[in-house]
């Protein structure tokens, strides 16, 4: 989806197209609004950068201290992309395996 946000269907040639893959800037769909474009692309970065913290972090106290987010900001953004409650209720129910 971040490709696809990134990525223009235009077939205009540019002088970046004579550059080698690596060195080449990623295509931009200008015909969408700036402020769309972004607002799409940092929520595709958050939700994948959140994935991937999740994975390698075994907590959010570990996960806040990794990434350099406050604890408050790092709950808004699992809270944004759906993560926060998933995380509650997997702790809810480790407690409750313990106390049985």
């Amino acid at each position: 989806m971040l490709h696809q946000a990134l990525v223009s269907d235009s077939p205009a040639h540019d002088a970046t197209d004579d550059q080698p893959a690596g060195e080449r800037p990623p295509r931009l769909d200008t015909s969408r609004p700036f402020k769309d474009l972004k607002r799409q692309i940092v929520d595709e970065f958050e939700r994948i950068y959140l994935l991937h913290l999740l994975d390698q972090r075994c907590n959010i106290t570990a996960a806040m201290r990794s990434s350099g987010l406050s604890r408050r900001h790092l709950r808004t953004l699992l809270r944004k992309h759906g993560h926060y409650e998933r995380i509650v209720r997997e702790r809810i129910a480790k407690l409750m395996g313990e106390l049985s």
